[in-house]
């Protein structure tokens, strides 16, 4: 039973549709990994120039107005500016030091394993005269950049998985239906064919009105021609044999006429006649010479 099964898994292992469907699932998955790596880097690229505007427009749209309130020291102000800013998506922390680096407000939004930040310095306009007031630092997480790319990395292959399994089994079907079955019957044809028990032309069922003019076309009609020839050629041979044959029944016949012949007039004649070999051995004697 074990050998049995040994057999089967290694014949459908050496089957040409199993070993396609084996090598398209490889180059699927091959070039599903490369196509999914380049879009997941181009989508995280993508997240991170986003969460780089967003720096942009925190500078055009909230650094003006956090620059007044620094120079009234509002830090309730600062603090709902700063909640604004966090609020943004991707932000996690967001403070405003003075010029002597002490922390005046800050909002934040919990700890982030992996962080770009960027910092303001913050110089306000007074009397003709640009005084640094202090600096405003904006703290935005990756982590959300790397969990959306996760995600898409896992429906992207997941719905490319089962798009391989179904066109690889689509085609293993194929192959099996327009090809390896009609290969598996050219090849019983040929271990089938016998010179002495002839055949119809082999036919391949395809399910056609007119036989398409295809690769197995031309194989079944060289098959066929093959064996026609091999057919006439065996004929043409056996008409020769026979023909040899007769040839050699005549020649024999003939020949016994003619040993007849001459054990008659060796017997019908009045002497003695005899014939030795050259050890002395005697091969021939005529009726004469028996009476002797």
């Amino acid at each position: 039973m074990t050998g049995t099964i040994g057999n089967l898994k290694y014949n459908i292992r050496n089957k040409i549709g199993y070993r396609l469907l084996v090598f398209i699932v490889m180059c699927s998955s091959l070039i599903t990994l490369v196509l999914t790596g380049v879009q997941l880097y181009a989508d995280y690229n993508r997240d991170v120039d986003s969460i780089q505007g967003r720096f942009v427009a925190i500078e055009r749209g909230y650094l003006s107005s956090i620059r007044e309130n620094l120079w009234l020291l509002d830090a309730d102000r600062l603090s709902i500016l700063l909640d604004g800013i966090v609020n943004l998506p991707d932000m996690v922390r967001a403070e405003v030091r003075d010029s002597e680096g002490e922390l005046l407000a800050h909002s934040d939004r919990g700890e982030a394993r992996r962080v770009v930040e960027t910092r303001y310095d913050l110089v306000y306009e007074a009397r003709n005269r640009n005084i640094n007031i202090g600096s405003i630092t904006v703290v935005a997480s990756l982590d959300g950049a790397v969990s959306r790319v996760i995600e898409r990395a896992g429906i992207i292959l997941l719905s490319n998985a089962v798009k391989t399994t179904v066109v690889a089994f689509f085609i293993y079907f194929l192959v099996h239906q327009m090809v390896a079955r009609h290969l598996v019957r050219v090849a019983q044809n040929a271990r089938e064919f016998d010179i002495n028990d002839r055949q119809p032309p082999l036919v391949l069922e395809r399910g056609n009105r007119r036989e398409p003019d295809d690769e197995l076309s031309a194989l079944v009609a060289g098959i066929n021609q093959m064996q026609e020839g091999l057919a006439r050629g065996y004929d043409s041979l056996q008409r020769v044999n026979d023909k040899l044959e007769q040839r050699v029944w005549d020649r024999t016949k003939d020949i016994e006429i003619l040993k007849d012949r001459a054990e008659n007039y060796l017997n019908i004649a009045g002497t003695f006649i005899t014939a030795l070999d050259r050890t002395g051995k005697v091969t021939l004697i005529n009726r004469k010479g028996t009476e002797l």
